[in-house]
């Protein structure tokens, strides 16, 4: 539920702080979009509203997040460029760390000192899938700085680790030996009608 407060600074001027998580064990990944490591806390996530997230730059396509948020897209690919090289050095991420992984995105508003004004409330939740980083080439004085991208599924969509399961007679009377309810199914995949048991 969106604090009533949160809700009127919405309506007018604010500064909206989006943040998200990724469910590294045994330390995650808390990232939000901005410049300075700041407490906060996404609500039914983090232990509590005092856990610490890293500054992590700029989100390069700010309509895609507008479609997740909306429940349009399926998948999304979330590239967050300005990371300092130190604090993604924190976590090694490959691919098999992150593959499966709960993603949380939550959004507050900001105070004028740019401290959240609640508790960070979840929007979205998705499954990581894969992950890259690049270091863009530096000129003269200019510091290095990461591009983290990272794609992740929403609902059912995830290609790599499917939600759902079809269950053959074999599975079925492993876990429930006698019952004859999945006898059928083969004939269904077939087309072929079905003549379901009278009990």
């Amino acid at each position: 539920m969106v604090p009533a407060g949160v809700i009127a600074a919405l309506r007018g001027s604010h500064q909206l702080g989006i943040f998200f998580r990724l469910d590294l064990d045994p330390d995650p990944l808390r990232l939000w979009l901005g410049i300075n490591d700041i407490p906060a806390g996404i609500e039914s996530v983090d232990a509590t509203t005092q856990e610490t997230y890293l500054g992590g730059g700029i989100l390069q396509d700010v309509p895609m997040l507008e479609a997740v948020l909306n429940g349009v897209a399926d998948r999304a690919e979330f590239i967050v460029s300005g990371i300092e090289p130190a604090t993604m050095a924190r976590w090694n991420l490959d691919e098999v760390k992150v593959r499966g992984k709960a993603f949380h995105v939550g959004i507050t508003t900001l105070d004028d000192y740019y401290q959240p004004m609640s508790a960070v409330v979840p929007m979205i939740t998705g499954r990581a899938s894969r992950i890259t980083e690049a270091m863009p080439p530096v000129t003269g004085t200019d510091s290095p700085t990461v591009t983290l991208a990272l794609s992740v599924g929403f609902g059912i969509t995830t290609r790599d680790r499917t939600s759902q399961a079809l269950w053959s007679p074999v599975h079925h009377k492993a876990a429930h030996p006698g019952d004859r309810f999945c006898d059928g199914t083969a004939r269904m995949e077939r087309g072929a009608p079905v003549t379901w048991p009278k009990f």
